[in-house]
């Protein structure tokens, strides 16, 4: 999709490329979901961070084929939705909160992401006259969701170790 956005930008068979590209990965989720990764929020969001690159390229494809307004958000879905989904993820998965009780308020954290990317990619072509609140209700959301990892970080971060240690 890279190439193909190089060297022709914006054009139908980027599109296309980017279709066929969103539907790769969609079959790659298939393969990676069983039950017991999806029982995990620590390892769930992954997913739904990758289904957000998939959504994002299948918006792009439609959109540079058919014009589709619900579609031309697109980059939203691969920012917000894809890129806010993976940074939290991997902040999350990799921090001292996850073994200090930060597990039990991420899922919010997670949700919000997700809950803002929907609004962002979706609601401008529902509602149009409500531009200018739907980014700002998108970017409240984005920003509550980033705050609730740094207060679960924080905290954790300042409570003396308890695990790990060798006596």
């Amino acid at each position: 999709v890279l190439a193909v956005d190089i060297g022709v930008p914006l054009s139908a068979f980027g599109g296309a490329v980017a279709l066929v590209a969103g539907l790769a990965q969609g079959f790659r989720i298939m393969r990676w979901l069983d039950r017991s990764g999806m029982r995990n929020p620590l390892i769930s969001v992954f997913h739904v961070g990758y289904a957000w690159l998939m959504i994002g390229l299948l918006l792009k494809g439609i959109w540079l084929l058919t014009v589709a307004s619900f579609a031309d958000k697109w980059i939203h879905a691969l920012t917000v939705g894809g890129f806010g989904t993976m940074i939290l993820a991997v902040m999350a998965r990799t921090s001292p909160a996850r073994t200090a009780g930060g597990t039990k308020k991420m899922p919010i954290s997670y949700s919000l992401i997700s809950v803002a990317a929907c609004i962002r990619v979706f609601a401008p072509s529902l509602l149009p006259d409500a531009y200018t609140a739907i980014v700002a209700v998108s970017g409240l959301l984005w920003i509550v969701a980033f705050a609730i990892f740094l207060g679960t970080y924080i905290l954790a971060s300042t409570e003396p170790r308890t695990y790990g240690r060798s006596t």
